[in-house]
């Protein structure tokens, strides 16, 4: 039988942490909070809250782990309020291939759901934009260009069974109008 997607216990990422993240101390509580893409463990540790993400795998290729931690870690001493990694990723041999598991500072906070929090959410997404230049780390594995943003999903939308062809041209239509918007 083959496997797509392994979604670890929390006991079992708590063992592998324990192996390879002794920085943590002893972890006293690890559960899932989320699977899907990428699972999400809430990590209670003898010296503090923090929370793993085993990465997926990729259609688009490896995970982007190492450029993602360098990068938190270039913000946080430069002023910006995120939650750093510690450490390097682990990596885990499951069943469907290597995933990367991050380990990250727990930071306290909500969604802004008033308008009173969305001047201090803007405020420090510009400090944590700020806090980024000067970037000299790793590269990223990926970029965020349009023929990933637009023309990739489009192909996907062209290829549905339930695409029509009014629907075809209003699609099409679009993604011409958003390529030109950005410039490209």
């Amino acid at each position: 039988m083959q496997t797509a997607h392994t979604v670890l216990s929390g006991e079992a990422i708590a063992q592998a942490l324990s192996q390879w993240r002794e920085e943590l101390g002893t972890i006293q509580q690890c559960e899932l909070l989320r699977r899907g893409f990428n699972e999400v463990y809430d990590i209670r540790a003898e010296n503090g809250h923090f929370v793993a993400r085993l990465s997926a795998l990729r259609a688009r290729g490896p995970a982007n782990v190492k450029y993602e931690l360098s990068l938190l870690a270039h913000v946080q001493a430069n002023g910006g309020n995120v939650a750093a990694g510690i450490g390097e990723a682990i990596e885990l041999t499951l069943p469907e291939g290597a995933r990367e598991l991050a380990v990250f500072r727990h930071l306290d906070g909500s969604a802004p759901d008033a308008p009173q929090d969305f001047e201090p959410t803007g405020e420090e997404l510009a400090r944590i934009h700020q806090a980024s230049n000067g970037y000299a780390g790793p590269a990223s594995r990926y970029t965020l260009d349009i023929h990933h943003l637009v023309q990739r999903p489009l192909a996907w939308l062209m290829d549905a069974p339930t695409m029509d062809g009014g629907l075809r041209e209003d699609f099409e239509a679009l993604a011409k109008e958003v390529s030109q918007a950005v410039g490209s």
